[in-house]
Formats: C-alpha cells, sequence, structure tokens
C-alpha cells in the first residue's frame, strides 16, 4: 500500500509498519495478540520510536467519567496503533474501534495492524469528517 504524499505523520506510520512487517516475517500468523503486543514493545526503541503501550483514554462529562478506553501504542505521542491477531480481514467493527479513539483525542491518525493473515494487514485511518469539524467548532466556542 502506498503512501499517499500528504498523510499526516508518514515517517512515523512508515516505521511501524515497517517493523510489524519484521516481526510478521519473523514470528508468522497464529500467535495471540499479546505475543504481537510484547514484539512490538521490543521492536519499536530500535527503529527509534517511543511509545507508550495500554495508554489510558478517559472519556468525561462535567468532570464525571463516562468511559475508559485503552490504545494498544501511542507511538511518538502521535499516532495510535491498534493491533488485532485474528484471520478475518478489517471490517466496519474494526473501524469503529479505532473510530471512538479519535473521538476522544486529538490524534490525526491511527494505525490498524492484523497480525492474524497469512500476509500482514494494515490500514491507515484518518479522523473523519464529523469528528475534526467538531472539534474546530468546539475550539471556536472555547475562544
Amino acid at each position: 500500500m502506498p503512501l499517499a504524499k500528504d498523510a499526516p505523520l508518514k515517517d512515523i506510520t512508515y516505521k511501524v509498519i515497517g517493523v510489524a512487517i519484521g516481526i510478521h516475517n519473523e514470528l508468522g500468523p497464529g500467535h495471540p495478540e499479546e505475543v504481537y503486543q510484547r514484539a512490538l514493545e521490543v521492536k519499536l526503541p530500535g527503529a527509534d520510536l517511543s511509545y507508550e503501550g495500554q495508554r489510558p483514554v478517559q472519556i468525561l462529562l462535567d468532570e464525571t467519567r463516562l468511559a475508559l478506553y485503552y490504545l494498544d501504542f501511542l507511538v511518538e505521542e502521535r499516532v495510535i496503533v491498534e493491533i488485532k491477531a485474528r484471520s478475518e480481514r478489517m471490517g466496519r467493527k474494526d473501524q469503529w474501534q479505532v473510530m471512538k479513539y479519535f473521538a476522544a483525542t486529538g490524534y490525526p491518525v491511527a494505525l490498524w495492524i492484523n497480525f492474524g493473515p497469512g500476509r500482514l494487514e494494515y490500514h491507515r485511518l484518518f479522523p473523519p469528517r464529523t469528528i475534526t469539524n467538531h472539534r474546530k467548532m468546539k475550539r471556536l466556542g472555547d475562544k
């Protein structure tokens, strides 16, 4: 999959995808998600990428916590990385999971990586217009 020329943070996403491909080439499919999670934890620093695993994200309303999400990884404090290890390809339910992360954060890009198939599956995802427009309107209202 070629990178779009204007894709945000393409240098970081390119490195993460490269790390994931290397892990998949080495370990292959068939392991539980936790194995690939740990493999990324081991390999990301070698690609000069900082990360936080299982990053908590709170959803607040009037200082009351409504929900708590966990991002599999937050890389370089800017890129969401969601990983899976299953044989079926990405569907709408998977996209929804990442979309709720976009709604809860201000991050501009996410990688969805599936180690389950024989060939690594990955997608770069961006916040939908409804979320970015809401953020813009909220910022204007806060001024």
